[in-house]
């Protein structure tokens, strides 16, 4: 699993040497922002979904019922955090011109995730390679 966590996370640092990376969902979360700040994740669903991550056209595309797609302006970050966990962030515009951010973790532990991160809700996928 770590040598899967090493090939995505430098594949995602050298974006022209790969075109597209294939990863397949797992699991599913979902937190609102209210007055009082965001909500606690929701429990876990099932989830079965394809995620492209095109470099060559700056495009992340997951395969949901509700189309998402998301085109790559600018990485805002990139590089361990202080759990060790690897980070690359960045800011996209959705299919509807809406501007979020979007963060995948390569966690310490093995697992991977993508957060998509509006102002109002933000979801979580785990993920793994295909």
């Amino acid at each position: 699993m770590k040598k899967f966590l090493v090939f995505l996370f430098v594949t995602i640092a050298v974006a022209a040497s790969a075109q597209v990376v294939n990863l397949r969902t797992i699991k599913f979360y979902t937190s609102e922002k209210t007055s009082y700040g965001w909500t606690n994740w929701s429990n876990p669903e099932y989830s079965n979904m394809l995620v492209q991550i095109d470099f060559a056209n700056d495009l992340v595309y997951i395969e949901s019922p509700i189309r998402q797609l998301y085109k790559i302006v600018t990485i805002t970050k990139q590089g361990y955090d202080n759990d060790c966990n690897y980070i690359t962030e960045f800011r996209f515009y959705d299919q509807d011109g809406d501007m979020g951010t979007m963060r995948i973790v390569g966690r310490r532990d093995g697992r991977s995730q993508i957060y998509i991160i509006f102002g109002n809700v933000r979801w979580c996928y785990d993920v793994m390679k295909l």
